[in-house]
């Protein structure tokens, strides 16, 4: 082994002996779990998690609202039609439509004050007639401020899951959250020609990069277009 050789396997050898009695003495210390926490803390110092993808795409067809909407309607909860409806018709965030109150409900305007959003700034959600019109039918309570109270004690509901989980498998659709009814939402606005930037304001998205997950439907309905188009020409050009 040459001279140069001898010097690069000596120094490897003195790093291994220095990493190895780095790590063997907090735990001849007794320091235990703790001491192993360090020591994996130690090794990963500096490298960064991959980000976790926790986008879950699932959307209603329009058969399958159908079948929601006959669902939901015969729920024991009277509430939950008007909950599921106007989460669809306004691609609200469930904690927003449970805690809605009427005094930022403006039926005239159309507009819907959300005071305090997921963004921690206010909002406002434009109101389509459909939106309006299930508006009117909602019940109202004496001395209650809240749109969609719970009738038994007159206060925002807790949790809807009993309700929405028994309406979810009478439609047979078992893999559906109340969540995926706000990305439902933009997927009907989406394949009805409205841009990616309308969707993700009426949305509240304060990046745009939320809405970019939604790039793929836009997609699929310029190719829509497209076909359509070529369909339309009636000429075959190969």
């Amino acid at each position: 082994m040459s001279p140069k050789h001898l010097v690069l396997a000596g120094l490897f050898a003195l790093a291994a002996c220095t990493t190895a009695a780095d790590v063997s003495k907090p735990l001849a210390e007794g320091k235990g779990n703790d001491a192993k926490i360090k020591v994996a803390d130690t090794a990963t110092h500096g490298i960064k998690r991959p980000p976790i993808n926790n986008a879950r795409d699932r959307y209603l067809t329009a058969a399958e609202a159908q079948r929601l909407h006959a669902a939901v309607s015969e729920s024991r909860n009277t509430q939950l039609k008007y909950i599921v409806g106007l989460l669809l018709l306004t691609g609200a965030r469930v904690s927003e439509l449970l805690n809605a109150e009427w005094r930022h409900v403006d039926v005239d305007r159309r507009s819907w004050l959300i005071p305090t959003s997921k963004t921690g700034k206010p909002r406002h959600v434009p109101l389509s007639q459909a939106a309006i019109d299930l508006i009117k039918q909602v019940p109202r309570f004496p001395d209650c401020p809240y749109l969609l109270p719970n009738p038994d004690t007159l206060k925002p509901f807790t949790e809807i899951k009993h309700a929405w989980q028994h309406a979810r498998y009478k439609a047979n659709l078992p893999d559906l959250r109340v969540h995926d009814l706000r990305h439902s939402s933009a997927s009907f606005m989406i394949n009805s020609g409205i841009n990616l930037f309308v969707v993700g304001k009426i949305l509240g998205h304060a990046d745009h990069k939320l809405t970019m997950r939604y790039s793929h439907i836009a997609n699929d309905t310029l190719m829509a277009a497209v076909e359509a188009g070529s369909t339309k020409q009636g000429v075959n050009w190969s």
